[in-house]
């Protein structure tokens, strides 16, 4: 049920909202909180049939990629929201996923406070270079839809301490990235099947085998669905629906309005079919 709504911003390809929540409806079925979540409902201008799902497997494939890098040591900080649900009907394709806490707009330039006095100099975002590296070599472009075209400041970035931001070259590393649909972040599904394939051994012992091939048939879908059969789109769906309990469980570890009480799932009629 929701519990509370607020509009949160808007973008190029979709309007988001603040929400509170105690379920979230998606893939393999409803979650279940009892106390609530606050989420951002990002739902498409262009309702295309399935958009919205396709948006949450999008990010789904970041996220989890994203825990693959932290838990090999290529960066540390948690820069990707976790994905939640999604919704696909009534002429509304949307997906929900954890609010990220902060303010998008800092300058990615600032003029030098220091010796070299009206000097611009370039704001250092913690990770960022590493982040943006590691999603590079995987095929996905995250430095695409960062900077306001005529301006130096950030977009599609949260940054927690935004009072910090105007005055200092070095941001630390309480960060955001989001917005992964078509156009903000470019994906190379070539050479992301290429990553996953020759690091198979690595990914299935960090993430476990049943998340690898969630990941797998998720690339499959948003590559061509139509070559899937019915029984891998259906494996896909339950595969999600596991996920999603289990990041909601994560998401109320991490301090969030949600239960003590784990989230459990109610079988939905959302479909990738």
């Amino acid at each position: 049920m929701l519990i509370y709504s607020k509009y949160g911003g808007s973008g190029d390809e979709a309007v988001v909202d603040i929400q509170t929540r105690d379920d979230i409806p998606g893939l393999g079925g409803t979650v279940v909180t009892i106390i609530g979540a606050d989420l951002a409902f990002r739902q498409e201008k262009n309702a295309v049939d399935k958009k919205g799902h396709e948006t949450y497997l999008r990010h789904l494939v970041i996220k989890k990629l994203e825990d693959y890098f932290i838990k090999i040591g290529s960066y540390h900080g948690d820069h990707i929201p976790r994905p939640l649900g999604s919704v696909s009907k009534d002429g509304i394709e949307a997906c929900y996923y954890e609010w990220a806490f902060g303010h998008e707009g800092f300058p990615w330039e600032i003029s030098d406070s220091g010796p070299n006095v009206g000097n611009i100099v370039q704001v250092r975002l913690f990770e960022w270079n590493r982040f943006v590296e590691c999603f590079n070599s995987a095929g996905i472009d995250m430095l695409k839809d960062v900077c306001d075209p005529f301006s130096s400041i950030a977009k599609n970035l949260i940054y927690q301490h935004i009072d910090d931001s105007s005055t200092t070259a070095e941001l630390g590393p309480w960060w955001k990235r989001i917005d992964f649909g078509y156009q903000s972040t470019p994906m190379d599904f070539n050479e992301i099947s290429r990553f996953m394939s020759t690091n198979r051994t690595s990914l299935e012992n960090e993430l476990r085998s049943e998340r690898y091939e969630m990941l797998e048939l998720a690339l499959q879908y948003l590559e061509d669905k139509s070559r899937m059969g019915v029984n891998q789109i259906q494996r896909l769906e339950y595969l999600v629906g596991d996920y999603r309990v289990k990041a909601t469980t994560q998401y109320r570890s991490k301090g969030a309005g949600i239960s003590y009480v784990r989230p459990y799932l109610i079988p939905g009629n959302e479909s990738l079919l």
